[in-house]
């Protein structure tokens, strides 16, 4: 999706109102905790701008599909294009990552995820917002939703373990259907609260919040003296 169809979108009434569910979900779910770096990869920069109070540190990366975007327009830039599996980032340098319009876009998912891992350091949190597969948004062109590959619940869940990350929550958002009609402010609103727990599956988008967790090795030392004592018995048995 060019940037240009996304900017329009965020630009009318339906764009406006699905920001604002979307946003109002995302900050409460990072939370004010001051003085984290916030990562945003896709086109999340509609969304980030909740963060300017309370983080010392913002960071958008578009990748080559988006196109270089200077963001914030009037203050110094913290927007750069990366491919998707090359971050300018050193390890462990990020807080929480913020996806949005990147894995339905995103030629190798796992590249991209992989790179969201390894700026990450363990305990570190990945808020993934995709298009549900299930719901009318991801059929209409005319939304920034309606584009790349939309994805279900397992298949989010699926992908984002695969990459190493464990799942916190998962939580659907975007009730009211993507028509002018049911994009005033009070409807939306109103029908996201209400609409959610008939139509769950149905809703705009799935957010899943995840966690990295770097596993262990596995000691194997108590199992190999185990067979080494129960050999020593049975010889000692004949």
């Amino acid at each position: 999706m060019e940037l240009a169809s996304i900017n329009t979108f965020y630009r009318s009434r339906i764009g406006k109102s699905a920001r604002h569910i979307i946003g109002m979900y995302v900050r409460k779910v990072v939370g004010t905790q001051k003085g984290l770096t916030i990562l945003g990869v896709g086109y999340a920069n509609p969304y980030l701008r909740r963060f300017f109070l309370s983080s010392e540190t913002i960071i958008s990366i578009t990748p080559p599909y988006i196109g270089e975007v200077r963001w914030p327009r009037l203050e110094d830039n913290r927007c750069v294009c990366a491919d998707e599996d090359h971050f300018p980032l050193q390890n462990n340098s990020i807080d929480v990552a913020v996806l949005i319009h990147a894995l339905e876009f995103a030629d190798s998912p796992w590249a991209m995820l992989a790179e969201v891992n390894r700026v990450l350091p363990e305990g570190g949190r990945v808020i993934a917002v995709v298009a549900n597969r299930g719901g009318i948004w991801a059929r209409k062109s005319s939304v920034a939703f309606g584009h790349g590959l939309p994805y279900t619940k397992g298949q989010l869940h699926k992908l984002m373990t695969s990459a190493g990350f464990v799942r916190i929550g998962i939580k659907y958002k975007l009730f009211f259907p993507p028509f002018k009609i049911f994009s005033n402010a009070k409807i939306s609103i109103f029908l996201e609260r209400w609409a959610g727990w008939l139509m769950r599956e149905n809703s705009g988008v799935i957010i899943g919040e995840y966690e990295k967790q770097c596993l262990k090795p596995v000691s194997t030392k108590k199992k190999i003296n185990f067979k080494v004592k129960k050999r020593f018995a049975e010889s000692v048995a004949t």
